[in-house]
């Protein structure tokens, strides 16, 4: 059990993840802000949301996707972050669960393909939500050692008080 927690919270691991993760928000992130009109009108189609509630969500979530990405991609408040992200994939999560119960017609997901071939929606949505909270979990719990401002803060805060325990 100790050799599984150390291949799931290693460093390398980790790094991976992140990358994983920014390319993945930052893919769809960048697809919503240049679509922003249509993405409006998607979430609008949930029907979850009051119409300007359901509006200020959906200009808020591409920039917020789009930052999520910057801070992971470079491991700047990653574990922060990663609950920013696993509060958005809850949201997407209940989002598409209810829909799904309800049976709305909702014939693009928001995702990632926004033009009117979409990506279509379904049971696969939830499913791809949860896979990606998978490397979201097992980057909070990760050390970020490599190739972060995390890791160079933390190494300059160290010497820090090392010089301070000198003094």
């Amino acid at each position: 059990m100790i050799y599984l927690k150390k291949i799931l919270t290693h460093p390398y691991l980790a790094f991976v993840l992140r990358l994983y993760l920014a390319y993945t928000f930052f893919q769809s992130g960048w697809e919503k802000v240049t679509h922003l009109d249509a993405f409006v009108e998607i979430v609008k189609a949930y029907n979850i949301l009051p119409s300007i509630l359901a509006e200020m969500y959906a200009r808020a979530l591409p920039f917020v996707e789009l930052g999520v990405a910057f801070y992971l991609l470079f491991g700047l408040l990653t574990r922060w972050t990663t609950v920013v992200t696993a509060l958005m994939l809850i949201s997407f999560m209940i989002a598409t669960v209810i829909n799904l119960v309800r049976g709305t017609e909702v014939t693009n997901c928001g995702c990632f393909a926004l033009d009117e071939y979409g990506e279509g929606f379904g049971w696969h949505t939830f499913w791809r939500q949860v896979w990606y909270m998978i490397p979201t979990v097992l980057l909070f719990f990760g050390r970020y050692d490599i190739l972060s401002i995390d890791a160079w803060l933390a190494k300059k805060k160290q010497k820090a008080e090392e010089q301070i325990g000198r003094a």
